[in-house]
């Protein structure tokens, strides 16, 4: 598949990143300098991966992951299952916002999605996701 990388809502656009380029994205996103950017089709058809975050949260980067198919409208979150539905957190993309810390998950469930998305197009079914 081929794709565009678009930092900070499209502010910034590479097409056809490697692999190791969106990796290195999650690795720097910080929930200040970057705090979210998207993995789009190139040609336009098909889902895009979105991800906002990297705020340092009780010792480690959370983020929110959305895996939005524009052909159907179809949109699921990322969700980590281990929080309670109680709690949130605050995380960065573009301004402060609170969240439900489901919706929160790890620097390890977001590289897994985005590898997965970034070789099929698809969300990773291993990951937990819910649609909204």
């Amino acid at each position: 598949m081929k794709w565009e990388l678009c930092l900070e809502r499209i502010d910034y656009v590479e097409t056809l990143p490697t692999w190791e380029r969106v990796y290195e994205v999650i690795k720097q996103m910080d929930g200040k300098k970057l705090t979210n950017f998207s993995l789009d089709p190139l040609n336009g058809e098909g889902a895009s991966l979105l991800c906002g975050g990297g705020d340092l949260i009780d010792g480690e980067r959370r983020y929110k992951v959305e895996y939005f198919n524009e052909e159907d409208g179809s949109g699921y979150y990322l969700i980590n299952p281990e929080e309670p539905e109680d709690k949130e957190y605050e995380l960065t993309i573009q301004v402060s916002d609170v969240q439900p810390a489901k919706y929160c998950v790890k620097q390890e469930d977001v590289i897994k999605a985005f590898e997965y998305f970034y070789k099929t197009g698809q969300r990773n079914p291993e990951l937990q996701w819910e649609e909204y």
